[in-house]
C-alpha cells in the first residue's frame, strides 16, 4: 500500500471523510519503524487506524501493544484488543463509519484538511488519541503524505488555501492555526494571517 493508493481508495467516501487527513492520520497509524503501511494491525488485521474493539465485542480482533497518555503526560502501556477486518476495504469503511458516528466536526469539514483534523481531536467522546502531540503528529503526516497524494507542483499552496480557508471560516481556533504554522516551517510556506 502506497499513501497514493490508500487516498484515492478512501476518496470514495469524500463525503464522510476528507481525503488527505484521512490518508495522513491512516498513514501515522500504519508507520511502524519509519515506513508507512508497516505496523501489524493494518498487515494482520487491516486496521488502517488502531481502531480498538469496544466492551463485549464478540468479532474478530487482534491482540496488540500500546500505550495511553493521561492529561498530567503520565504514559502507561499494556496490550490491548483492536479490530481485525477481512480486507482493506473493510477496515476502510470501518474507519469511515468510526468517524461519522464519533467525529461529527470532522464530517462537518470534509472539505479542509486542517477542520477535519480538528474534528479528530474534539470527537463526542475526546480525541481519537490520548497522545497529548497527536495533532501535532498529524500535521507532520500532512505535509509527509500531500505531495505524494496531491502532487509535488502544487500541495504547497493547496494546503496554504486550506489553512486560509480553515481560519476565515473557524474550523480551527488559533491554537491549531499556530501549530500548523510552525511544523509547516520549513517544509510548506504558510501564508495565511490570523484574525
Amino acid at each position: 500500500m502506497t499513501n497514493k493508493e490508500f487516498f484515492d481508495l478512501i476518496s470514495k467516501y469524500k463525503k464522510t471523510v476528507n481525503p488527505l487527513g484521512a490518508t495522513a492520520q491512516c498513514s501515522h497509524e500504519t508507520r511502524y519503524k519509519g515506513i508507512d503501511w508497516n505496523s501489524d494491525l493494518w498487515k494482520k488485521a487491516n486496521n488502517p487506524a488502531g481502531i480498538k474493539t469496544l466492551n463485549g465485542w464478540k468479532g474478530p480482533y487482534i491482540n496488540s501493544d500500546t500505550w495511553e497518555q493521561s492529561s498530567d503526560g503520565t504514559v502507561s502501556n499494556g496490550s490491548k484488543q483492536f479490530l481485525k477486518f477481512n480486507s482493506v476495504e473493510d477496515g476502510i469503511a470501518g474507519y469511515v463509519d468510526k468517524v461519522k458516528q464519533n467525529y461529527p466536526k470532522a464530517t462537518e469539514s470534509v472539505d479542509n484538511v486542517w477542520g477535519y483534523l480538528y474534528g479528530i481531536m474534539n470527537g463526542k467522546y475526546g480525541p481519537w488519541a490520548t497522545d497529548l502531540s497527536y495533532f501535532d503528529k498529524l500535521v507532520d503526516s500532512v505535509i509527509r503524505v500531500a505531495p505524494e497524494c496531491l502532487g509535488d507542483d502544487i500541495w504547497k499552496s493547496k494546503l496554504d488555501s486550506a489553512l486560509t480557508y480553515a481560519i476565515k471560516n473557524k474550523r480551527i481556533t488559533d491554537k491549531e492555526a499556530n501549530i500548523i504554522k510552525a511544523l509547516g516551517a520549513g517544509n510548506v510556506t504558510i501564508t495565511a494571517k490570523l484574525p
